[in-house]
C-alpha cells in the first residue's frame, strides 16, 4: 500500500492509524503497488465492531526501537471518534486513566491539543503520537455549550 486518500503510508503504524479512523459509509481511495504499477481502488468502509483511533498507545517515532521505543510509549486514556459539530468527538475515556483524571468525558469534542487545532482525526492522532510519558497535555474542549480547558499528564503504558 502506498497511499490512503492521497496520504503517503511510510509504515504499518501510519497505515493502522489512518485506516482505524475511517468511518462507516466513508469512501476511501487506496493506492497500491500491483506488479510494479500503481493501482487506485475506491472502496466504501463497511460496518465494524471496532471503534476508530485508539489513543491508549503511542506509536514509536522513526528510528526508535527495542527498549527505547518501549520507554517512549505513553498512555493518554481515551479513544477518538468522528468529527463532531465543533471538534473531534471523544468516543470513550479509560476509567482511572490520565484523561479521566484530567476531567475528560465521553462525548466531549476536542478543539485543540496542546494549542494545535486538528483538521481531522488523522491529524489529532499525529499530535497524540508525539506525547511521551509524564508530559503535560492541554486540551481545549467543547462540552454542553461550554468551552473548557483541561490539563493532565500522560502516563506510562501499562503492559
Amino acid at each position: 500500500m502506498l497511499r490512503v486518500n492521497g496520504k503517503e503510508i511510510p509504515d504499518g503504524w501510519e497505515f493502522k492509524s489512518l485506516v482505524s479512523a475511517l468511518r462507516f459509509g466513508q469512501k476511501v481511495k487506496l493506492t497500491i503497488d500491483q506488479g510494479g504499477a500503481e493501482k487506485v481502488l475506491t472502496l466504501t468502509v463497511g460496518n465494524s465492531s471496532h471503534y476508530p483511533l485508539n489513543a491508549l498507545l503511542r506509536v514509536p517515532e522513526e528510528g526508535e526501537k527495542g527498549e527505547d521505543a518501549s520507554k517512549a510509549k505513553s498512555e493518554l486514556g481515551f479513544k477518538l471518534g468522528d468529527q463532531g459539530d465543533d471538534g473531534i468527538v471523544v468516543l470513550s475515556v479509560k476509567k482511572g486513566g490520565p484523561a479521566a483524571k484530567g476531567g475528560l468525558k465521553a462525548g466531549d469534542e476536542i478543539l485543540s491539543f496542546n494549542g494545535e487545532e486538528a483538521e481531522d482525526a488523522f491529524e489529532m492522532q499525529d499530535f497524540m503520537n508525539k506525547i511521551k510519558p509524564g508530559k503535560a497535555v492541554k486540551l481545549e474542549i467543547f462540552r454542553n455549550g461550554e468551552l473548557i480547558d483541561l490539563t493532565f499528564k500522560s502516563g506510562p503504558l501499562k503492559k
